[in-house]
């Protein structure tokens, strides 16, 4: 005979965590319509027109990206406090209405004015809550919740530049830039105002859904046994910087920054000075960004098995191979496979970049500790489309920065192997 259901054993709900996950997957998503895989769309419909050049155009994005390190800073702590429903909020839908007037501008001063607020925004506002919001839900399970999270953004990177590349086909690229702001407000702002919750302690439950009697009158957390090489303890700013790995962590990612912002601002005029058509390469940047979803899962899952300074450093070899096969791409088939390496690999680095702090340093100051990282990341970020572009503008030619790329990264795999966890220190739970 079946057991009699009643209100006494119910089960219990499924953890609210998974719904902040939802959100931030789409807030990644939307994300990517500032990202230099569709600001790359806009590059020579838009320096052909004005007559500009393509370092010209990249200068915006470089004084954005660094403003938005900054601003950084101070959106970090207030994470901590506040939470991210208000400031993803505002981030949107400031980014949305800055994308929707970039099909407005006649000028390069306004080109630049809508360029360098929205950049900053992504950068300094959107960005980071996203890198820190999964992860103050989630320890023991935070690998692939971040994977799934991160899935939002690799479809981004992988359809945004499609859409903004046909509409842009269809009426122009004034109507495809309106076209995408509207779509951001249209995909995240409700989701945001309405799911959004600030940490898992506002619904009464401790990170994964333990119930809030596992923690000590002192208040501080106990989490459960990790199952990994992580510090199971959260440190807080000034004791991170006391940690070598702390800085292993800012380089590595950092350098990663100024590579990847490199080739994904100018994948897309690579590839058409290889011979390909826009719509060819617009499709191998989608299949870069699309093919890499199955590496964020895999990568999310390793992450809750191995060690992180060997999964670092495997990741960062398999980009270094990603690199040389681009230095070879010269037809279609070529051009998919380099889209399969080295958008796997990138992938995996994408989330990493996102866990590794959370691993290492624990999450309650998460939001400072990235707030104090991110103007480095963006300083390089920044100046990763400029050097490309600059190196391009004097030689004719992206062979001489990919090959500085490739030495770069082949040096990063090996220091990885150094990001060992922090030793114990004395631990508070406070900025």
């Amino acid at each position: 005979m079946a057991p009699i259901k009643s209100r006494f054993n119910r089960p219990d709900p499924p953890y609210y965590g998974w719904v902040i996950v939802g959100v931030i997957t789409i807030t990644g998503l939307v994300a990517c319509i500032q990202f230099n895989p569709t600001l790359s769309v806009f590059i020579i419909p838009i320096t052909q027109q004005f007559d500009w050049s393509i370092s010209a155009f990249a200068g915006a994005i470089t004084i954005g990206t660094l403003l938005g390190g900054l601003l950084s800073i101070a959106i970090g702590p207030l994470l901590d406090r506040f939470g991210g429903r208000w400031i993803l909020f505002s981030g949107i839908f400031l980014m949305g209405g800055l994308v929707f007037s970039l099909g407005l501008v006649d000028q390069l001063w306004q080109f630049y004015a809508v360029i360098i607020m929205s950049r900053m925004v992504l950068q300094g506002v959107i960005q980071i809550a996203n890198q820190v919001v999964v992860a103050k839900w989630f320890r023991r399970m935070r690998g692939r919740a971040s994977a799934i999270a991160n899935i939002g953004q690799r479809v981004g990177n992988g359809t945004m530049p499609l859409l903004a590349q046909a509409v842009l086909n269809g009426h122009g690229w004034r109507v495809s830039a309106m076209t995408l702001g509207i779509l951001a407000w249209a995909l995240a702002l409700l989701p945001v105002s309405i799911w959004l919750r600030r940490h898992p302690q506002d619904m009464g439950l401790e990170t994964d859904g333990i119930a809030m009697s596992t923690t000590t009158s002192t208040g501080s957390h106990h989490y459960p046994p990790p199952t990994d090489t992580q510090s199971p303890k959260s440190l807080n700013l000034r004791e991170a910087l006391r940690t070598r790995v702390f800085y292993i962590l800012l380089a590595g990612f950092a350098f990663n920054h100024f590579i990847h912002t490199g080739i994904a601002f100018n994948l897309l005029p690579l590839l058409v000075d290889r011979g390909f058509t826009s719509s060819q390469a617009a499709g191998i940047v989608g299949a870069w960004s699309l093919l890499g979803i199955p590496a964020t899962i895999a990568t999310g899952l390793l992450r809750d098995k191995i060690p992180l300074k060997y999964l670092l450093a495997g990741i960062f070899a398999g980009t270094t191979l990603g690199l040389l096969l681009l230095t070879q791409v010269n037809n279609l088939w070529m051009g998919l496979v380099f889209a399969a390496v080295h958008g796997t690999f990138f992938a995996g680095i994408l989330l990493l970049d996102n866990l590794a702090y959370a691993d290492y340093f624990g999450p309650e100051s998460l939001g400072a500790i990235r707030g104090f990282s991110t103007p480095f990341q963006m300083a390089s970020n920044s100046f990763g489309p400029l050097a490309a572009a600059l190196v391009f503008d004097i030689t004719d030619s992206y062979m001489p920065i990919l090959i500085v790329y490739i030495g770069i990264f082949a040096a990063l795999s090996l220091t990885m192997t150094l990001a060992s966890p922090p030793k114990t220190l004395s631990i508070t739970n406070s900025n």
